[in-house]
């Protein structure tokens, strides 16, 4: 089942605080994208605003993202503030933030789907690109996950690092396990010189 990306653990040895960072949504074009941003969803920087919206097409180092989006808050139409784990998008919004994973040394967990029953470990260590769908309004998640028999590239966005271990996921005869990882620097604003932020 797919819910996006979420925090897993820090790489290293360094304090896990599982922080975020706030940003402020850019309120119209996100409403231009007519997409919700859902918990788990990889956002980015809108070049014009300088402000958040969700990411739509591949991330890579010419098109990075800025982190994964774990929460809002925003005013509705009626003026009335909210707290949210997904935003949904409407041109009556204001004072919308998203709170966004941003750290280049975050771990995540996702899932990745592919045809055969079998988790293909020649995918670990492997940068394989993000496999954009909706989410689901009912529960806030994302629908984004990662292709594990993608085509690998040294842009893309994400080093798969193992299977998450519970018992069942790594040995389940599924098309469809949890695997966990670092997103490509060089696909991250903060983790690319490019973008003059590091």
């Amino acid at each position: 089942m797919a819910y996006g990306f979420r925090p897993y653990s820090g790489a290293g040895g360094s304090y896990n605080s599982g922080g975020f960072d706030r940003f402020e949504i850019d309120v119209a074009a996100q409403d231009t994208i007519e997409k919700n941003i859902w918990n788990g969803d990889p956002v980015r920087i809108e070049t014009d605003s300088g402000k958040v919206v969700r990411n739509t097409t591949a991330v890579s180092s010419s098109a990075p993202m800025l982190g994964i989006f774990v929460g809002c808050e925003y005013k509705d139409a009626n003026g009335e503030k909210k707290f949210s784990n997904h935003y949904p998008t409407s041109a009556s919004n204001t004072e919308a933030y998203a709170f966004v994973a941003t750290n280049p040394n975050q771990l995540f967990k996702v899932s990745g789907t592919q045809a055969s029953a079998v988790f293909p470990t020649v995918t670990i260590g492997q940068i394989q690109p993000v496999v954009f769908a909706d989410g689901d309004n009912a529960n806030g998640n994302s629908g984004v996950t990662i292709n594990l028999e993608g085509a690998e590239a040294d842009d893309a966005a994400f080093r798969i690092l193992g299977v998450v271990a519970d018992g069942t996921n790594e040995v389940g005869s599924n098309t469809a396990f949890d695997v966990y990882g670092v997103f490509n620097p060089l696909a991250m604003y903060y983790g690319s010189n490019d973008q003059g932020l590091v």
